[in-house]
């Protein structure tokens, strides 16, 4: 009789992690619009487009700017 109510628990699991395994390896319709002078050469094919948040971090030596180096998640 316990094996019984796991089930709903174990049907539930499987249903969540089949609808997340599916939005996990969708692919956007539409390839990202990509400027011509950093395009991939012809014959490739988008495989996956990631999203992260940075920032571009400079220091000054008390008269010019430079660029350190960028820092993202």
């Amino acid at each position: 009789m316990r094996t019984l109510s796991f089930l709903p628990v174990a049907l539930a699991a499987i249903a969540v992690s089949g609808a997340l395994a599916s939005t996990a390896t969708a692919r956007p319709a539409t390839p990202p619009t990509v400027p011509t002078d950093i395009r991939v050469p012809a014959g490739n094919q988008l495989f996956d487009v990631g999203h992260a948040l940075g920032v571009q971090i400079y220091s000054c030596n008390g008269t010019v700017w430079t660029l350190t180096g960028p820092r993202a998640a």
